[in-house]
């Protein structure tokens, strides 16, 4: 009997051993989701395709990316949130999904990606080029988009990637400052749409992000007129900054930033990001991220990730609350 009861405790400690192995296992055991909230070939996209592949070689796991446009971004947040918070599913999220939508919207979004998740590090800034379509429109600097706007009012249109998104809130913030007056063409189909309508002339201007636009400017189907940033881009030497073309303090360097659910544990987090760092400081992914206009920024740490988003928030409150007074829908 006391052999038996020996025998018992003997299995049930050994099975209990194994549950416990199995679930202590270290980070990560298991394949890895990389969400985007938009389609692929943009520049969140490109962002994390190029993450992801070093990420598989460094955690000796796969790192699979998923597109899951929608909702400005909410279609993907949701997936993010409603994960289990334990690493395996992550988000790139940019300054439209991640700050803009939750203040623009308030609390008629379903989700609130400033409570529900948590940023791990910043990424990337990638500069935006303000773009001109070469059908029928004569200006080719800024300052000859304003002259002409003055002498046509309402007669220059723009698009933008969503109602108040960063760009929309730059061409709102020009028409304050210049005193003029443009038109909003709402995309139909998405960015690569966008380009379209201003490559046949729909469109008039727009402001788009270098990493996708930066080809159609080099092979002439579009004018660049300046670029957002403190300097010019390599691809386009010739081409100003915002400061440059006399409207200093203009123009939105757009960011990409890595988050988790709310509630991933901490040395998970730190684990990833300690990863991250590894990925992003490598002269590799220096080039990488060079060849598509895009600027690595990285945060110094979770903690540090979380104080600038917050800053992002505080930042852009103020022009939000005024753009909606001041936009038309």
């Amino acid at each position: 009997m006391r052999l038996t009861r020996v025998l018992v405790a003997a299995l049930a400690f050994a099975w209990v051993s194994a549950a416990y192995s199995q679930t202590a296992q270290p980070y990560p055991n298991q394949p890895i989701r990389i969400v985007v909230p938009y389609g692929p070939g943009g520049a969140t996209d490109i962002v994390a395709r190029i993450l992801g592949e070093r990420m598989t070689t460094l955690l000796g796991q796969p790192v699979v990316v998923e597109n899951k446009a929608g909702g400005n971004g909410v279609v993907a947040i949701q997936d993010v949130v409603r994960s289990k918070p334990d690493g395996y599913t992550l988000l790139i999220g940019n300054v439209t999904t991640n700050t803009l939508n939750p203040i623009i919207v308030g609390k008629e979004m379903p989700v609130d990606p400033f409570k529900e998740l948590v940023p791990i590090t910043k990424l990337i800034e990638v500069p935006a080029i303000f773009l001109a379509t070469k059908v029928n429109f004569p200006p080719s600097t800024i300052q000859e988009v304003v002259a002409y706007a003055k002498a046509n009012p309402g007669a220059v249109n723009f698009n933008s990637a969503g109602y108040l998104a960063y760009s929309h809130l730059d061409f709102i913030q020009l028409q304050k400052r210049t005193g003029i007056e443009m038109t909003l063409i709402p995309l139909k189909a998405g960015a690569g749409g966008g380009q379209i309508d201003l490559i046949n002339g729909e469109v008039h201007v727009a402001i788009q992000n270098a990493a996708t636009v930066l080809p159609l400017v080099q092979s002439g189907k579009l004018k660049a007129l300046a670029v957002t940033g403190d300097k010019r881009l390599a691809g386009l030497p010739d081409v100003p900054t915002t400061k440059e073309a006399g409207f200093e303090g203009w123009g939105t360097n757009a960011w990409q930033a890595l988050f988790a659910p709310a509630g991933t544990p901490q040395p998970i987090v730190d684990k990833i990001f300690a990863t991250v760092k590894e990925i992003m400081i490598s002269d590799d992914a220096k080039k990488k991220f060079a060849d598509v206009t895009m600027t690595i920024t990285l945060s110094d740490s979770p903690a540090g990730a979380a104080k600038w988003l917050q800053s992002e928030r505080v930042a852009w409150e103020p022009v939000v609350t005024e753009a909606k007074q001041l936009a038309k829908p």
